[in-house]
């Protein structure tokens, strides 16, 4: 059932380092600009296969309702690879590897899937156990679909998540995103070629909420400096923040944040853009001293993000009124553009992922009613890019029957409707 329909069309016509390293494995990492000197080998380990049979029976309990059936079976794998921190530094991170069970010789496109905002390890990627379906994320039910239709699927944890948890996650950060999910897409690539599975040319892009925002960095990145090395079809970015700089504005000239994120969610934000861009400066000069106290709970349990989990957060602080969770100070400066608040801006602005002109053919997806991720993100990218000259941009509204359209509720459709348009340009399904 399709329940998007298009609004408006744009389209014309360390120790885990050591470990590796002493591994005998095929492949090559690298950083998510050119690959440069030598890269530890990335290394795959098989965790399960899922039945055809199977899968069409998950189909039905996940709640998802694709009009086709699985075509194959699928095995899917944990990856180990390197990539880099944002200061620049070697690290081990993972992913899951799904792929379908072709005949020998037998070529895939690649898809690359990125997870929305996770609130803990067991829910990254890598760590998904399969044969217990309700503890799977809908992100990773979507990499399995998509891989029973023939897709080879690609999906990286991110920093922070899985191998890498040591790492405080750079939420919502751009380049080291881009980078994770780019060297996933190399690691997969060389483990595939261990493996003897074939892939052709074709790379898709695609993720919601966290993920969109993954998907439209990572996109950016390869148009604009790795298009010689990788071959990007089509994207779908799904109701992520991609103008952060307005998000942010917005969210801090409000009095209530209810309707616009949670306070989860932005406390994400800051507690990861402190870390990255203002880790010299005490968190609670960003958090009253009530919410200070529930983010040093739930959020730092060791480097990397969540704790218990976001809704956690959110009822620990009780409430959504905007000077009840940040610093009144903090408040004033921001809004009042305090040069005590330009460096952080300034982090804000360098992460915005808009503004620039794609290439391929990029369907944005969005929910006029998301009370997560304001809808203004994809409609101001969608505006943009137009304006910027691209033909290829297009954006697409959820609409649901006899339910509220919010963040949410929104997910599984997103996944329907982005393998049906990948669907009209895949080869070798």
């Amino acid at each position: 059932m399709n329940v998007f329909c298009c609004r408006q069309r744009g389209l014309a016509g360390a120790i885990v380092l050591s470990v590796l390293l002493g591994l005998s494995a095929c492949g090559g990492g690298g950083s998510g600009g050119d690959p440069a000197g030598e890269a530890t080998q990335p290394v795959s380990t098989l965790k399960g296969s899922i039945t055809q049979q199977q899968l069409s029976s998950l189909l039905v309990s996940s709640g998802f309702s694709f009009t086709q059936q699985p075509t194959y079976s699928v095995n899917y794998y944990k990856v180990a690879y390197e990539t880099t921190t944002p200061s620049g530094a070697a690290v081990i991170a993972s992913g899951l590897l799904i792929v379908p069970q072709k005949a020998a010789g037998a070529a895939s496109p690649l898809l690359s899937v990125q997870h929305g905002t996770i609130t803990s390890q067991a829910l990254a990627p890598s760590n998904a156990n399969l044969a217990v379906p309700n503890s799977v994320p809908y992100d990773v039910w979507g990499g399995v679909v998509a891989a029973s239709f023939g897709y080879v699927v690609a999906m990286p944890d991110y920093l922070g998540y899985g191998d890498s948890q040591s790492v405080f996650h750079p939420y919502v950060q751009a380049a080291p995103t881009a980078t994770a999910t780019i060297d996933m897409i190399r690691a997969s690539k060389t483990i595939l070629g261990g493996l003897g599975v074939a892939i052709n040319q074709q790379l898709f892009l695609a993720g919601y909420s966290e993920g969109g925002y993954a998907t439209l960095a990572t996109q950016k990145q390869i148009e604009t400096n790795l298009s010689s090395e990788f071959t990007l079809t089509a994207s779908a970015p799904g109701a992520g923040p991609y103008d952060l700089t307005a998000t942010v504005n917005s969210l801090m000239a409000s009095q209530d944040m209810a309707g616009q994120t949670l306070p989860g969610y932005f406390a994400f934000v800051v507690d990861a853009y402190h870390a990255y861009y203002d880790s010299a400066s005490p968190l609670g000069n960003y958090f009253t001293p009530s919410a200070l106290a529930c983010a040093n709970t739930f959020f730092a349990d060791g480097w990397y993000g969540f704790k218990t989990g976001f809704g956690t957060f959110d009822s620990c602080v009780s409430s959504t009124v905007t000077a009840d969770i940040l610093n009144a100070t903090f408040i004033a400066d921001y809004t009042g553009n305090n040069p005590s608040t330009s460096a952080l801006r300034q982090a804000f602005a360098d992460n915005d992922i808009y503004d620039w002109a794609p290439q391929v053919h990029t369907r944005f997806y969005y929910s006029p009613n998301d009370e997560a991720v304001p809808p203004a993100n994809a409609i101001t990218a969608f505006n943009t890019m137009q304006a910027r000259g691209s033909t290829t941009v297009e954006i697409v509204e959820c609409q649901l029957t006899g339910i509220t359209n919010y963040h949410g509720s929104c997910n599984i459709p997103y996944f329907e409707n982005m393998v049906s348009f990948f669907d009209l340009y895949a080869a070798d399904l």
